[in-house]
């Protein structure tokens, strides 16, 4: 099942940031993966919250795992992210 189109733009305008409006965490990796962490995670629960998704498991084992994948993903996101642009810019 694909994800609503809606959803893919959420994420297509996240990407867009990243160089942008993000790029104070370039550089300030622990910033970024403690950022990644908290925002991460409590977006989803938020979500959660309003109904809008539902975790699989426990809000406490939800919160941990979405924690520990945005620690990793959005410093990722962001090297990638200064990466590719300045070999493309």
């Amino acid at each position: 099942m694909l994800p609503p189109f809606w959803l893919f733009l959420l994420w297509l305008g996240f990407a867009a940031t990243l160089r942008q409006g993000l790029k104070y965490f370039v550089g300030r990796w622990y910033l970024a993966m403690l950022s990644g962490a908290v925002a991460g995670a409590a977006t989803y629960f938020a979500a959660a919250e309003l109904g809008a998704v539902t975790l699989g498991w426990s809000d406490v084992e939800s919160v941990l795992l979405l924690a520990a994948i945005w620690a990793l993903m959005f410093p990722g996101l962001l090297w990638l992210s200064h990466s590719l642009g300045r070999r493309y810019v």
